[in-house]
């Protein structure tokens, strides 16, 4: 079947094709591809989205992402992107109220779900493993059990993972859409491809665990209704400051590129060309994302210089002199 998909690619017999990660394979090969979109791109790694890329080096690329990552922050300062935001919700969401709470009030907050749910709400409990451990992680069977004991009677709980088998996963997400599940404890999975806007509660249970992004885009799943919704994060007792203060930017915000932003400001946007995403890149004179603006019109008078193929003595000095730079040099002009 793939072969003969990839076949009918080639003849123009079909137009689009819709894949996963499978695209990005060395089996996959593409003689006229003019378009590639990638979706949902924070959840493809750096090498990933370049081997798609260079399978067609001709044609137009659409990255599109809710959570926009540090890196690609920078990316937008430093590569050839041209980027488009949509700064507003759908018409007609309800409004979200994000909350994080201390581990030590945890039996606190399972009270406030058991009540919520008696008045007939249902959402979503993540946690950070699946099976239980000595690193002091949440699983999801502790947590199960931990929500029957303040749930009403006759209010079902249920698991879903990344193991959990194809034609189960299908079963329980219609059993939750069609209210038969009142709480659904999963781990990530549930962060993309969940769409039940009758889904108004999340927690997340050790959320310094979790990268921003993930937070933000798991939160995405309670906040799709005309109905108010809302997210509870339980911090660590023993989480690095900076782990709690990264989850603490979530109660102040919605927006994607702010969060992003904030992010890129506690983490630093990693490698400019590389693999590494997180930590301080190596600039010596500029600060991101202080300087973006500056960097920004920077690169688009580099642009064009570089496409008029300027020969003036001026540029041919920066070109020059940014080459030595890349070699380690220190330069004076």
């Amino acid at each position: 079947e793939r072969a003969r998909i990839e076949d009918d690619l080639r003849s123009g017999s079909v137009s689009v094709v819709v894949g996963t990660h499978t695209l990005i394979g060395e089996r996959a090969r593409f003689e006229n591809l003019r378009l590639v979109i990638v979706d949902e791109e924070q959840r493809f790694g750096v090498l990933q989205r370049t081997a798609l890329l260079e399978k067609a080096p001709w044609a137009n690329a659409l990255v599109v992402s809710a959570t926009p990552i540090p890196r690609t922050l920078a990316l937008t300062a430093y590569g050839d992107l041209d980027v488009t935001t949509i700064g507003e919700m759908p018409p007609g969401r309800g409004r979200h109220v994000s909350k994080c709470v201390a581990e030590s009030r945890r039996e606190f907050l399972l009270k406030e779900i058991g009540l919520r749910v008696k008045a007939g709400i249902k959402g979503f409990y993540v946690c950070p493993s699946v099976e239980e451990s000595d690193a002091g992680l949440m699983d999801v069977g502790t947590a199960s059990r931990k929500l029957r004991k303040h749930l009403p009677r006759g209010k079902r709980v249920a698991i879903l993972t990344g193991r959990t088998p194809r034609e189960e996963r299908v079963r329980l997400i219609d059993d939750f859409r069609s209210d038969k599940i009142a709480v659904l404890v999963a781990t990530t999975v549930i962060e993309v491809g969940m769409d039940i806007p009758t889904a108004t509660l999340l927690v997340v249970d050790q959320a310094d665990r979790f990268g921003l992004s993930q937070l933000h885009q798991m939160r995405g799943r309670v906040a799709r209704g005309s109905d108010d919704s809302s997210s509870f994060f339980i911090v660590s007792e023993g989480a690095a400051e900076k782990a709690g203060e990264r989850v603490k930017v979530l109660e102040a915000s919605f927006d994607g590129f702010e969060i992003a932003e904030k992010d890129l400001m506690l983490r630093g946007p990693g490698d400019m060309v590389g693999t590494r995403q997180h930590g301080i890149p190596d600039l010596r004179f500029a600060r991101l994302p202080e300087d973006t603006d500056m960097m920004l019109t920077a690169r688009d008078m580099a642009f064009k210089r570089v496409l008029s193929h300027d020969a003036s003595r001026e540029w041919q000095t920066w070109v020059a002199a940014v080459r030595s730079l890349a070699t380690g040099k220190t330069v004076i002009i």
